[in-house]
């Protein structure tokens, strides 16, 4: 069998095809991912150019890592712009993680390739130019017209973009929820039974955590990953009590043995 030719620049998707590519012969799809082919008469618009000079490549994977950072608005800014630091005022109200390229701190002649690149993938050369999940949703303007229609902060928070802010570092305003304005906070999975134990734990000792489920959350996803990022624990349960995590389920017990766990817990405010 000749196999499937794969050829071109991948733009998305780029995980599922390093997973194709590693069970594959050069140049070829395995055939267990032969569905996955595209042929050639079902090509019938091009949606993206490939640049093709070294340095052209390299402004294009840059604005790309860029914009595929994960759980934050990606704004390409310059520090000079006024429409720009109004933009970032804005965001930051709102309390979102903004991933800022400025584009007039990168090396000489560099910002004008970077603005010619956007205009060609967003249709937009001025900045700034704000990206939500890798599409332009406009700039100055059109993120202040969103925000006075109430439509920005729904469009950000699906991204998974206001979770540092407002789960994990909020300490002063106390309609948001944080686990800092809470003596006892769990992350747990409905369906993990190390979970389940810790809860019994806390309950037994007469503590009433409040308890956030990752896989049903709707930001589960970026919750746990600021939460990898800040604590280094990939895992279910994480237990945070005065702000700060003790461990898991295996850690909490131990605590609970020696009768530490009492003792932060009245510490913290939670019996």
């Amino acid at each position: 069998s000749p196999g499937y030719t794969a050829f071109g620049r991948v733009y998305s998707g780029y995980p599922t095809v390093v997973a194709i590519a590693n069970d594959m012969a050069e140049g070829y799809l395995a055939k267990k991912n032969k569905d996955q082919a595209v042929t050639f008469n079902s090509i019938d618009t091009v949606s993206q150019l490939a640049p093709t000079t070294a340095d052209l490549r390299a402004v294009s994977d840059a604005i790309h890592d860029a914009a595929a950072a994960r759980f934050s608005v990606v704004m390409f800014s310059k520090t000079s712009c006024p429409y720009c630091k109004e933009a970032k005022r804005t965001l930051k109200d709102i309390g979102a993680e903004v991933h800022v390229v400025e584009l007039d701190l990168l090396p000489p002649g560099t910002a004008s390739q970077f603005q010619d690149t956007l205009d060609a993938y967003t249709g937009r050369r001025t900045v700034p130019n704000i990206l939500l999940n890798g599409k332009s949703i406009g700039g100055g303007d059109e993120v202040e017209a969103l925000h006075d229609a109430g439509k920005l902060v729904p469009l950000v928070q699906a991204t998974g973009a206001m979770v540092k802010q407002k789960v994990i570092l909020e300490v002063h305003n106390p309609k948001y929820f944080s686990i800092r304005n809470h003596p006892v906070v769990v992350f747990t999975k409905s369906y993990d039974p190390y979970s389940k134990e810790v809860l019994a734990v806390l309950g037994i000792v007469g503590a009433s955590p409040v308890v956030i489920e990752l896989d049903t959350h709707p930001n589960g996803d970026a919750i746990l990953f600021y939460l990898i990022q800040i604590t280094g624990r990939k895992t279910t349960p994480n237990v945070f009590v005065g702000g700060k995590t003790i461990g898991g389920s295996d850690d909490t017990k131990q605590l609970h043995a020696t009768g530490e766990l009492t003792l932060l817990l009245q510490r913290a405010g939670a019996l």
